[in-house]
């Protein structure tokens, strides 16, 4: 059976994360969290809810502090939230069938709706590869964000093919 690790950075979510990590706890194999410097007590209740919590030194670098989380990371499959996303219940109980795939497609990912127009799709659940990193060192711009597994639809990797639909 293939494992899914849960990654989040936060920084002083100690707010959300009754909302967003423990929702997920069940259908995830390990949670882990990375701290950047929180104030509020957010690494004590991330570890009070089950999580594996590191610190790392915030270097205003997103992709350093995520790729930071995936190298912490032990599942087959990675999936990465921000602190104050939230996933659906019924959603989430589709993350343990999902993960059941071939390692060589993206299964989640997240639509970002730019306020110019523009669309982008970030992959949120994918496996847990050494060459697979993250790039920017910023977050995309606010802008409406809508979680949803690729349910029937995975994006394949560079190079493999697209996995199936559940059955």
């Amino acid at each position: 059976m293939q494992t899914l690790s849960l990654c989040m950075i936060v920084k002083n979510e100690a707010g959300n994360l009754p909302r967003s990590l423990a929702p997920l706890l069940p259908y995830v194999d390990e949670a882990v969290v990375v701290d950047t410097g929180s104030t509020d007590g957010t690494p004590e209740l991330a570890a009070s809810l089950g999580a594996r919590v590191h610190h790392f030194a915030w270097s205003h670098d997103f992709a350093e502090a995520r790729n930071f989380s995936l190298d912490q990371a032990t599942g087959d499959w990675i999936m990465w939230l921000d602190g104050d996303n939230r996933v659906a219940e019924e959603d989430a109980a589709l993350l343990k069938s999902l993960v059941q795939r071939p390692l060589d497609a993206v299964l989640w990912a997240t639509e970002i709706l730019e306020p110019g127009g523009g669309r982008l799709l970030q992959k949120r659940v994918f496996p847990r590869r050494p060459e697979i990193r993250f790039r920017y060192r910023r977050r995309p711009p606010p802008a409406k964000a809508r979680l949803s597994p690729a349910s029937g639809d995975p994006l394949p990797l560079p190079g493999t093919r697209t996995a199936l639909p559940p059955p």
